[in-house]
């Protein structure tokens, strides 16, 4: 009885939340809301204000309130005010700061249980990728020798189909996958690469090269480039000859065996035997539907991907983002209310775009939308302040723990800051809850004691 009463829930909830955070947003979402029930009780408590009156969170302060406005100034407050939900995860950040900036240790641990859960998530991608798909290029094919799978569990077919050839790991798509991973490797990165400069080589290494390789095979663009983004940042503030060396070896590896390979193919239609995952709910799952049935799809290299705007997807988002400033000509200052452009979409659509797909495939016109250009540029301006004050503790800073995250958190903001242009990825709640965790345990390395006194 007194083990049960003296085990410390506070810190196995930050550990499971650490783990289940690149995994499963449903576990993500139960283990933060369990640790906000227990933050606000020992808050109550023992308050502490001062973590919330610090200048660097008055851009989020006002964005919070812009959003409120444009709830109340919404065409249906009934359908926006859902929007508090996502507004209710900007406390992960706080809680975060209130249980780690007196304990370094619980931060340290949550880093390498995050490690742990990127790794999982990672290794679970390749192994989706190198047993769903027989070569490099972008169209499903599931092995008839892998159907016996389906005896065994029904999932194991859709876990190792691929969206359009590309992995997408525990997730509902390869695009948030792609997100989650490139949002942990550029936050761990900078904290192992300081350890492997102080100890020899270590398996943590390869896991590093493994969530790399998964960031890769997701053939998604937006993540590609702020990956790319994110590289450059560092060779810039790390000035390490290893460092330059390395870098030149990943831009070897991706060009010779990722992208060139895949530009040289021809842009065909090919009829393949398929189990498609986006069409398995009106596939009856049956021996015979998964061996005969043909569905049409087109290899297309990446780079007609990215440079071809016949290709749909890149068409399909000019002309939303162009219906999306329509939307805002008629609507600045508080947009149309979250969750409310349904409402007037097919009001603004320019000639040829898709009907409304949700949401417009950037986060920044999306917000303009929603919620009017003020909170945007606030947005915007929040995410540069913390951008800033990053980069300032990690230049400024005297403990290497604290620099370290101070790097990772910088680079994690640019990573966010560019996938956010072709993706509404800040609405996605796998990824807000990444991002308010990473901000969250930056910002508690930074206020620490330890900082503190290596600066004293």
């Amino acid at each position: 009885m007194m083990k049960l009463l003296s085990f410390n829930y506070t810190e196995a909830l930050f550990l499971a939340l650490a783990i289940s955070l690149p995994l499963s947003g449903a576990l993500s979402t139960i283990f933060w809301m369990l640790l906000f029930m227990i933050t606000l009780f020992q808050f109550i408590k023992n308050p502490d204000f001062w973590i919330f009156k610090q200048k660097v969170h008055y851009p989020l302060y006002l964005f919070i309130f812009l959003t409120f406005l444009s709830i109340i100034f919404a065409i249906n407050p009934l359908e926006s005010v859902k929007e508090l939900k996502k507004v209710g995860q900007i406390f992960i950040m706080f809680i975060f700061i209130y249980h780690m900036k007196d304990n370094i240790g619980l931060s340290k641990k949550f880093v390498k249980y995050f490690f742990i859960g990127l790794a999982i998530s990672g290794c679970f991608g390749l192994l989706q990728y190198f047993l769903g798909i027989n070569n490099f290029y972008a169209y499903i094919y599931i092995p008839e020798y892998l159907f016996f799978l389906k005896n065994i569990s029904p999932n194991i077919i859709d876990f190792l189909s691929l969206n359009d050839g590309r992995i997408q790991g525990t997730q509902s798509m390869h695009i948030t996958y792609a997100e989650l991973m490139v949002s942990g490797f550029s936050f761990l990165l900078p904290l192992y690469y300081y350890k492997y400069c102080e100890e020899k080589f270590s398996f943590k290494v390869i896991f590093l090269c493994l969530i790399f390789l998964s960031i890769i095979f997701t053939y998604t663009r937006g993540v590609w480039l702020s990956l790319f983004a994110f590289l450059l940042f560092l060779l810039v503030n790390i000035r390490n000859k290893q460092f330059y060396l390395y870098f030149l070896g990943v831009l070897f590896f991706i060009f010779f065996f990722v992208f060139l390979p895949n530009t040289l193919i021809k842009n065909t239609n090919k009829p393949v035997a398929l189990y498609n995952i986006s069409e398995s709910a009106s596939i009856k799952k049956t021996e015979a539907s998964l061996s005969t049935q043909k569905i049409v799809r087109s290899k297309r290299s990446i780079l007609s991907r990215v440079t071809s705007l016949s290709f749909s997807s890149n068409s399909d988002r000019i002309k939303m983002w162009q219906t999306g400033l329509n939307i805002i000509k008629e609507n600045i200052f508080f947009g149309v209310g979250p969750k409310c452009m349904i409402f007037v979409y097919d009001f603004y659509t320019v000639k040829g775009a898709k009907p409304n797909q949700g949401h417009l495939h950037n986060s920044y016109i999306q917000i303009a939308v929603d919620r009017g250009v003020p909170a945007s540029l606030v947005f915007a301006l929040m995410l540069f302040g913390y951008w800033l004050f990053f980069l300032i503790h990690y230049l400024r800073g005297k403990d290497p723990y604290v620099k370290a995250l101070a790097l990772g958190g910088a680079g994690f903001i640019i990573v966010f800051v560019v996938f956010n242009v072709t993706e509404y990825a800040f609405a996605d709640n796998e990824v807000a809850m990444m991002f308010w965790s990473i901000l969250g345990c930056v910002f508690a390395g930074i206020y620490s004691k330890i900082e503190k006194v290596a600066q004293s």
